[in-house]
Order: C-alpha cells, then structure tokens, then sequence
C-alpha cells in the first residue's frame, strides 16, 4: 500500500481515503511495518499525545489500537510481516522512536522540547518533508504549544549543529520473548 500526505490547513488531519484505511487498521490492531526504504512516516495521534513511526518501524498491533487519527508525512508504504525475526526489527526500530521522543518529552524546557522535536524530524524526514507537518501535530510530539513549535522552526538553522542525531536503526533494545 502506497500512501501519500498532502498539505493541511486545519488542526486535525483530514479524513482522506489513504489516511482511513489505514486509521481502521491500526483501530483493529494489525500488525504492519513501514517499509525500510519509505521515504516518510506516520504521525498517529492518540487522545492526548501523537506518536511518530518511520522507515522500518512497526505500526498497528498493540501500539496503536487507541489512536484517533493518522497523519501520513511524505510517502509511505505499508508491508505486512511475515517472520517473527521481521516482527522483532520492526518492534524495535519503534521501540527507539519512543525511546528517543520519551527522551524529548522528558526535558522540563519547553522551548528545548520544542527545539529538540523540530530538529529530529528534520533528521527523520528527507528533504522539507518536516516543514509540511502542521505546528499541531509537531507540537503533541513534545508536549509543547504549537506556537513553540512555530518558533523553533525560526531557530532551526541556529540550532542545527548543537543536536546529536539519533537513528533509530541503530538503537536496539531487547523485545520480550513470549512462550
């Protein structure tokens, strides 16, 4: 399944076709990954945060049963996974999303939060693909107001050298192994 995001103008995302399906299947908990080669991502909001999934991370399943909306940032394409060893990398590229927005989130600063979630989608997203995310939903990334998101994005450039980069290809952390 190949999905596409297109510009939005209101707060919540639209309920396009693409954005539908794949909001039903993540409510009926199957388990999906997002192909390693996708050049984008899923922003899935859930009732009081939105959470963010790339390239080779698993989406659907216990994840996000709960969410409300999904928002498709550039194009991404859904696979379904066939071997637990496939299941165990897709679980943990997401577990080291999570991991690494817990760590954003953690920082007591709003304005470093909000300086922090703009500068790792700019490393996730190719390109300008990061800048098309409506300030809303950035913002429930980092628990942070949109207005701090939209003033961050001012300061990115000043900021662009002082973060590490974090891929989370490389930040493996051990899955439960279940009988």
């Amino acid at each position: 399944m190949q999905l596409s995001s297109a510009l939005l103008v209101n707060v919540s995302p639209k309920l396009n076709a693409q954005n539908t399906a794949i909001l039903h299947r993540l409510q009926r908990g199957q388990l999906l990954a997002i192909a390693p080669d996708s050049p984008g991502g899923l922003l899935i909001v859930k009732s009081f945060y939105v959470d963010f999934a790339g390239p080779g991370a698993a989406v659907g399943g216990e994840f996000d049963r709960h969410c409300t909306a999904v928002y498709i940032v550039g194009t991404v394409r859904l696979q379904t996974i066939a071997h637990q060893s496939d299941r165990e990398d897709a679980i943990q590229t997401r577990l080291a999303y999570v991991e690494q927005l817990s760590h954003i989130v953690d920082n007591p600063n709003a304005q470093q939060r909000g300086r922090a979630i703009v500068h790792q989608l700019a490393e996730w997203l190719p390109g300008n693909l990061s800048l098309t995310i409506p300030a809303e939903l950035t913002a429930g990334l980092a628990g942070v107001l949109p207005t701090t998101v939209q003033m961050a994005w001012q300061s990115h450039k000043e900021l662009a050298g002082d973060i590490p980069t974090f891929n989370p290809r490389s930040a493996r952390m051990p899955v439960a192994q279940f009988a």
